[in-house]
């Protein structure tokens, strides 16, 4: 397949090279289903050894580092990790693509949390090689979470469209950002694919400049399964625990709840 020849990874990671996208991320929190497992799956990460992937700007880690026993932040983006030190320059943070867990091969982590699709960036390949990774650090009897695209949603595989408004000007402000969407669509879109077992779709995070990994939740379970992990809950996005025949259609990312064997 195309992607095959093309580093989908590098490129996906390149978007968050960026110091505005760094200080937007510092503004977020916490969405309804990460709140929920926090709260639900406390104990987990409360007075334990915590490995956080794709950390950012420190979103999530304002709400781990001060109840964990140990802390460890990574990320690729060099401008993402400066507003994190910035915010908190006691935590353990790491400059370190996903890709390389392997250099924290002699460590050992009782909660991983890999939050906002973070491996959803990688390819394939890359990504499934991440998961058994992550497994390697992750202690017998561990927690990890996961939050993965849906590809069951209604949104997925979804083009740009125009946003209309009565407002003149809003509507010219849309108008703007449709263009500049359907350039970058038109850019990836030979990306683009369908297997049985996951898609690859560029959408409408970071203006269509990225291709991300879409999979549903059979699936999602299985493969974490062979990775030595029994999921033992999955929230949809407001935060609702889900029986496996829950409609899901409406959560863009699901939220996986796995224990190492």
């Amino acid at each position: 397949m195309k992607h095959e020849t093309f580093d989908l990874s590098a490129h996906n990671a390149r978007i968050f090279f960026s110091d505005q996208l760094a200080d937007w991320y510092s503004a977020q929190t916490l969405c309804p289903a990460e709140t929920m497992i926090l709260l639900r799956h406390r104990d987990a990460f409360s007075d334990r050894r915590v490995l956080d992937l794709g950390v950012g700007s420190g979103r999530t880690t304002r709400f781990l580092a001060p109840f964990a026993a140990s802390y460890t932040g990574v990320d690729l983006s060099p401008q993402m990790l400066a507003a994190c030190r910035r915010a908190f320059p006691s935590a353990r943070l790491l400059e370190l693509d996903i890709r390389e867990l392997g250099k924290l091969a002699d460590e050992r982590f009782d909660f991983v949390m890999a939050s906002w699709a973070v491996l959803d960036a990688l390819t394939p390949e890359d990504r499934l090689k991440s998961l058994d990774r992550i497994s390697a650090v992750t202690e017998t009897g561990g927690t990890f979470v996961l939050s993965a695209h849906n590809r069951d949603a209604d949104i997925a595989g979804e083009k740009p469209a125009m946003a209309w408004s009565a407002r003149p000007d809003v509507l010219a402000r849309e108008f703007v950002h449709f263009l500049i969407a359907r350039r970058n669509y038109a850019r990836m879109e030979h990306l683009r694919c369908e297997t049985p077992d996951y898609a690859l779709y560029n959408d409408m995070a970071h203006r269509w400049r990225g291709v991300f990994y879409y999979i549903d939740r059979k699936a999602q379970i299985a493969q974490l399964a062979r990775a030595g992990f029994d999921v033992i809950e999955v929230i949809g996005e407001d935060g609702r625990s889900l029986e496996p025949t829950d409609d899901v259609s409406r959560d863009g990312c699901l939220h996986y709840i796995g224990i190492k064997r």
